[in-house]
């Protein structure tokens, strides 16, 4: 018990001439301390201030194929854009404003957010502006070559449309009247003077036959001459009913067959091929309108804050303040400790 009250008491006693210490060179401190925190306050206030600016950039998007394309993968423009506004400028000497990163935001894979170090917020602000230039003209091309595509495929489609319109069906509905107001009438005529020539020696064979009859026992030389005609006429008439025949199955065959096939052949053409490419018409004009293609831009406007980034003269100075205090009191009892060192010293001597 009296070895710890000992040691309380040393310790109290050690406290107490710490504290006599720090008194005692109480205006040193303060002086260093102050001096310490007036350079900081010196330094905060000259220190050319830095501000920042940041954008989030929305890649442009167009329609393609009925859907939504954004105009460049996120990834790859952020790399792009960090070579040519970051890596290629790291070595330029004096510059007012820098870009201090380019990011694809990680949970809005769309977006790209770019950061700026400058000394005003307007230079921090054009800096941006130039990244935002180059990316929307960029893009601009992009999508000024998806139209031209788009209007290169559309003029196709409509001088298809225009050839199935004056052309196909043009020839088809030629086809279909040619069979109808050519083909057929004249079959038609053909089978009447048929009939007509076949009634015509059918009558002849007849009163060829009833001659026969008669010159057969009277007159062999007339008789043998009526048998020769009699022989034509069936050979004539013969030959007239093949030709009905054949003309017939050819007038059955464009009635039933080739007229049906001409009407479906355009039937096919106006309902699919020609309805086909209206649609696509119709989806390529529309996939054309302005609305349809937005190309890149800041998300709102770019962000800036009315004070700068650096340096951050409260924090230096309350820093420079406890550094200037603390290292003051170390002095102190550094020099104290020097002292008492010399002064034991002497005393040994």
């Amino acid at each position: 018990m009296n070895e710890n009250q000992k040691y309380i008491e040393e310790d109290e006693i050690d406290l107490r001439e710490l504290f006599k210490t720090i008194a005692k060179n109480k205006k040193f401190i303060f002086i260093f301390t102050a001096v310490v925190t007036i350079f900081a306050i010196i330094y905060a206030f000259v220190k050319t201030p830095v501000y920042e600016a940041k954008a989030v950039v929305k890649i442009g998007t167009y329609i393609d194929n009925n859907s939504n394309k954004e105009i460049e993968d996120t990834g790859k423009l952020a790399a792009e854009l960090k070579v040519l506004f970051i890596k290629l400028l790291k070595n330029v000497k004096d510059k007012d404003a820098e870009i201090k990163q380019i990011s694809s935001m990680k949970k809005q894979k769309s977006f790209i957010e770019i950061i700026s170090n400058s000394t005003s917020n307007d230079l921090a602000v054009k800096e941006i502006e130039k990244i935002i230039e180059y990316t929307q003209n960029k893009h601009q091309k992009i999508i000024n070559e998806v139209l031209a595509k788009k209007k290169a495929e559309l003029t196709s489609v409509e001088r298809s449309i225009k050839f199935l319109k004056t052309n196909k069906l043009v020839s088809i509905d030629e086809e279909f009247s040619y069979k109808k107001d050519v083909e057929i009438p004249y079959i038609k005529e053909n089978l009447k003077n048929a009939k007509e020539n076949l009634k015509k020696y059918s009558d002849q064979l007849k009163l060829t036959e009833e001659n026969l009859n008669k010159l057969k026992n009277e007159n062999s030389s007339l008789a043998a001459i009526n048998i020769m005609e009699k022989r034509n006429l069936e050979v004539v008439l013969n030959q007239l009913e093949s030709d009905m025949l054949g003309q017939g199955l050819k007038l059955k065959n464009i009635v039933l067959n080739e007229i049906p096939r001409i009407k479906r052949k355009k039937d096919n053409v106006i309902s699919s091929e020609l309805q086909a490419l209206l649609e696509k018409k119709e989806i390529l004009k529309t996939s054309m309108l302005p609305h349809n293609y937005k190309n890149t831009e800041v998300i709102g406007k770019i962000m800036i804050n009315d004070y700068p980034l650096k340096p951050k003269k409260k924090l230096i100075v309350a820093v420079a303040f406890v550094t200037g205090l603390i290292l003051s009191i170390f002095l102190v009892f550094f020099i104290e400790f020097i002292k008492s060192t010399k002064e034991g010293k002497t005393e040994d001597e």
